[in-house]
């Protein structure tokens, strides 16, 4: 269907360059207006205070299916409230991209002496007083189409709003007039202005000379505007000087002519037509007429009707007013009650049936007739559908109107089908004692072929009537909801047994409290049933007639309850429903005393993230501002949460992070300021965080939401691009160079041995994506030590303190290794059999680096984990002699090292000691043929220990500990190649350790091979 009208406004837009080529293309396209004719006829409205002409609380259908279980809450404004009748139209000329396929709607109120306008999706389009001339209106009425010519619910322009006046009299002002006005909005001025204002002249009613005018529907007739209005007089006078006179006061009907159509106020009032006027004694403004439109252009209209209370307004006893309305008798007398009806033609008025006296058993029935349609069966068994009246007859309980309240049925000629004597054997529904009725016609039983329980539910034919004893202006205690139908078709009564319904009879009835307040198809299911919407206080339900053939329906629960809503601490005022987006699926607009909210299916994906976008910046640093834009096709929440969704550089979701959980969104479009703090990087440790915002409703987020482009947010980032070395020497040049991004500046300090002592190197400002500097290891004070056993644990840091936007940031390159600058040194070859050591360095070299300072000569004797200063040497003398004592172990560590521990060398010299261990064999062994013999001696008593490890240093076997071993003697010691833990070892290298409790210590490696 949404095609086909996008087509069909296509083809009207470029109507003037289609080319009819075939008969094809002019059936397709006939088909298409056609289909478009169809939906417009679709579009739900609430133009009039009961929501259609005829006053039925129903609503046409829509063309789109929903499940009426799943609504929910779509919007709610507080600019409507309290106990106002909104009315819903075509007001404004828009549309809703992308939803709309009939013309969206505008909901109206007067709250005060104000006028609102809201659009279909939420929005605020006006807000506006009235001017202080017209502050006399009481509320809406009705809306129409000014340029519509026939009584119906099309509309394909844009609506006009008539407004009811109370009665009114200043009397500064001498002119005795009553006036009301009708309103449109003037989208260029963007104001509500008033187009007409209706006028009638009472001086011919004085002293009643203050009335109501209430219009209750406008059409162009012969190119002028009419508009049909009720008149009303609260407590009208007689006056006592003039006893004959005809029309002492006026509650009535007229109509009001354009008689300048170029006209717009405060240009020439619309005045009415006075030979139109029809006059009653009784009150008739109480409700909307009711109008239903006929053959040849005629249109039936129905009042209700009060009479005066004589009893306390004694003057006007038997008062009679009568007067001729073409050609017909139109007399009420002020002691009557009268079913009162007529019909309209484009130039004036037909008589319909005189007022009718009705009787009742009651004091000062409230008299409010409907017309319906409804339909029977004809003599030969066929169906036949007619219009027909429903007369609620209704008491009030206060100032005299007390009574049993029912409910009759007429022709449209005012002839009566129900009786209270039975002489038609059709006897009217009847009530409870002193209560408004609700009443509202609609298909509730839906198709007959899946709908029917024959012969006591056959599925009654068209609509049928439903009825709630309590009412918006009153509840009723017990009150019940009821399902009538008009047929004279023999249908049996279940209970009891071998009886037959009345034609004007209960399909059924339920206990449910509340007031009836509309009925519409709102799902446009298969069954084609309407939904039945009640109020009961706060609560607002939907209920639906279950099959007759169900189990429920036949134990006495015959309607479902698709759908409750409770407005806690709240009452409802007001429904209505329409089709406010132009979707095809309706909604429930409930006004309560605090806000006006809007009920049906939500329509996913009307929030639109506007920004960031790939026209806009997507990169961001830490502390910048991002601004996130985002509009509403519809105002579907008035709270929106924005979050942000993070990514990994693969680009998976990481998480979502919950940036506000309460931002406003009731506007057309909106933007919102955020800061790119360090909520983004919560819980990562990246300099680079890539992700995208998301707007969600805070209610079901998964239907009204959308999210940005891709961004990515960067701390201050400084990546070195150079290669460091993990070793440094003193006086070592190095070349630093970092990519560098979101940063203003740089400080670049450096600490030794991870101590917090910094040094300033330099300070650099970012004027590109890259910095360099050059660095040279200084000789660092209180660092070097010539007795270090490790130099290795000697670390120089950097340190880069980055900053932006007011925040800084630290990276740091830590744990270069820094060692003394190597001193060139040499051993001077042996010329003879003296074993002493001859050390050799270049005196100009050190000089150079420490002219005042001496050779520190060193040696370890346990591979450099401790070291013993043998002597020094001024560093000018170029050499050193060291006549190596005979406890000396066979491996030592040979150290030079300058006093201030920045320049230095350790030589590892070997063979220096006699050897203890004699044999190893066999070597390589085999632990599965022969074992491993180890022949060795001492020279001297002591303590032995023997030790195997393994490549990494792990002991695998001890064979002896501290075992007393004598001089001249060979001792031999044994292994099978097991492990201390009784395994056997894998194939590889291994060591034998030595240890003589001398201090002198061997090696030797040991191969195992299986």
């Amino acid at each position: 269907m949404q095609f086909f009208n996008k087509v069909l406004r296509k083809l009207i837009k470029n109507q003037n360059n289609i080319i009819f080529c075939n008969i094809r293309t002019f059936i397709l396209i006939s088909i298409i207006i056609l289909l478009q004719f169809d939906n417009l006829r679709g579009q739900q409205t609430w133009h009039f205070i009961d929501g259609n002409l005829s006053g039925s609380k129903r609503t046409t259908s829509g063309f789109e299916l929903q499940q009426v279980p799943s609504f929910t809450v779509k919007w709610q404004t507080p600019y409507i409230k309290g106990d106002v009748t909104p009315l819903i139209g075509n007001i404004v000329q828009n549309s809703i991209d992308g939803i709309s396929v009939t013309e969206p709607l505008e909901i109206c109120a007067l709250m005060g002496d104000e006028i609102v306008l809201l659009s279909g999706t939420g929005k605020l389009i006006k807000k506006q007083k009235l001017p202080e001339y017209a502050r006399h209106i009481r509320s809406f009425t009705a809306l129409f189409d000014s340029n519509h010519t026939a009584f119906d619910g099309i509309v394909r322009n844009t609506c006009l709003i008539a407004s009811e006046s109370m009665e009114y009299h200043n009397p500064e002002i001498k002119e005795n007039l009553a006036h009301s006005y009708i309103f449109a909005y003037d989208s260029e001025y963007d104001s509500i202005k008033i187009v007409r204002r209706l006028t009638i002249d009472l001086k011919d009613y004085g002293p009643n000379i203050s009335a109501s005018i209430k219009p209750f529907y406008g059409r162009r007739v012969n190119g002028k505007l009419m508009v049909y209005a009720i008149v009303d007089m609260m407590k009208p006078l007689l006056d006592p000087n003039r006893p004959n006179k005809r029309y002492p006061f006026f509650r009535g009907y007229t109509q009001f002519y354009d008689n300048v159509p170029a006209s717009f106020f405060p240009m020439p009032d619309m005045g009415d037509s006075a030979k139109y006027r029809i006059h009653f004694t009784g009150d008739v403004g109480l409700y909307q007429p009711s109008v239903i439109p006929i053959a040849n252009n005629l249109t039936s209209v129905l009042l209700p009707y009060q009479q005066i209370d004589t009893l306390t307004r004694k003057s006007l006893k038997n008062f009679i007013i009568r007067e001729n309305i073409a050609g017909a008798d139109y007399q009420t007398n002020a002691d009557s009650t009268y079913l009162a009806g007529f019909n309209i033609t484009n130039d004036g008025i037909i008589g319909n049936f005189s007022p009718r006296v009705f009787n009742t058993n009651g004091k000062r029935p409230i008299i409010r007739p409907i017309y319906a349609k409804l339909s029977n069966y004809n003599q030969s068994g066929g169906i036949i559908t007619n219009n027909y009246v429903i007369v609620s007859e209704q008491y009030s309980g206060i100032e005299g109107s007390t009574g049993t309240s029912k409910l009759h049925l007429y022709t449209t000629g005012g002839a009566p089908l129900t009786s209270t004597n039975l002489s038609l054997n059709i006897p009217p529904f009847v009530g409870g004692e002193n209560h408004y009725w609700s009443v509202a016609v609609g298909d509730v039983d839906g198709l007959r072929s899946s709908n029917h329980w024959a012969p006591y539910y056959p599925n009654n034919p068209g609509n049928e009537i439903i009825v709630t004893q309590s009412s918006k202006e009153a509840t009723y205690p017990g009150s019940k909801l009821f399902v009538l139908k008009y047929n004279n078709g023999d249908i049996k009564k279940p209970i009891p047994p071998y009886n037959n319904l009345y034609q004007f009879d209960t399909i059924c009835t339920s206990r449910v409290n509340g007031w009836l307040a509309a009925v519409a198809d709102l799902d446009l299911a298969d069954d084609k049933k309407d939904e039945i919407v009640l109020v009961d206080g706060s609560k607002l339900m939907i209920l639906q007639l279950r099959d007759y053939n169900s189990i429920d329906f036949r134990t006495g629960y015959p309607f479902d309850t698709l759908y409750v809503k409770d407005f806690s601490k709240q009452t409802i005022s007001n429904v209505a429903i329409s089709d406010l987006e132009g979707d095809g699926k309706p909604e429930i607009i409930v006004t309560t005393h605090d806000s006006t909210y809007i009920i049906g299916s939500k329509i996913p994906n009307t929030l639109i993230v506007d920004a960031p976008n790939i026209n806009t910046n997507t990169s961001y640093c830490l502390n910048d501002t991002i601004e996130i834009k985002w509009h509403n096709k519809i105002l579907n929440q008035e709270r929106v949460a924005i979050k942000f969704e993070r990514y990994d550089a693969s680009g998976n979701i990481i998480d979502v992070i919950d940036l506000d959980t309460n931002v406003f969104n009731y506007n057309d479009s909106l933007n919102y300021k955020i800061l790119a703090d360090r909520r983004f990087f919560q819980g990562i440790n990246e300099k680079n965080i890539v992700g995208k915002f998301i707007v969600s409703g805070l209610d079901e987020s998964e239907s009204l939401s959308d999210t940005s482009q891709f961004i990515n947010i960067n701390k201050p980032n400084l990546r070195i691009s150079s290669v460091i070395p993990s070793e440094l020497s003193v006086s070592d040049e190095i070349n630093i160079i970092a990519d560098v991004e979101c940063i203003e500046k740089v400080e670049i300090n450096f600490s030794a041995n991870n101590s917090n002592d910094w040094h300033k190197i330099t300070t650099i400002p970012v004027e590109k994506d890259n910095i360099s500097f050059t660095f040279t290891v200084p000789c660092l004070e209180n660092v070097f030590d010539c007795n270090d056993n490790n130099p290795n644990t000697n670390t120089i840091n950097f340190q880069f303190v980055t900053y932006v936007n007011g925040v800084n940031d630290t990276s740091y390159i830590n744990n270069i290794i820094i060692k003394p600058k190597k001193i060139n040194l040499a051993i001077e070859p042996k010329q003879s059999a003296n074993p002493s050591l001859v050390v050799i360095w270049n005196p100009n070299e050190l000089l150079s680096l420490n002219s005042n300072g001496k050779v520190n000569i060193l040696v370890s004797r346990n591979s450099g984990y401790s070291f013993d200063k043998i002597s020094e040497s001024n560093i000018s003398s170029g050499r050193f002699v060291w006549e190596i004592p005979c406890d000396i172990p066979n491996t030592i560590l040979l150290r030079l090292c300058v006093d201030n521990g920045c320049y230095s060398l350790d030589t590892l010299i070997t063979d220096v000691a006699a050897k203890y261990v004699n044999i190893i064999a066999p070597n390589p062994f085999n632990p599965n043929i022969d074992n491993m013999e180890f022949v060795y001696q001492v020279p001297e008593d002591m303590l032995v220990t023997i030790n195997i490890y393994d490549q990494s240093n792990r002991l695998v076997r001890n064979l002896i500990k501290e075992v007393p071993k004598k001089s001249c003697t060979i001792y031999t010691e044994t292994w099978d190649g097991l492990m201390n833990n009784g395994n056997m070892a894998s194939n590889g290298l291994y060591y034998l350790i030595t240890e003589f409790s001398n201090g002198n210590r061997e090696i030797y490696q040991l191969f195992l091979a299986k």
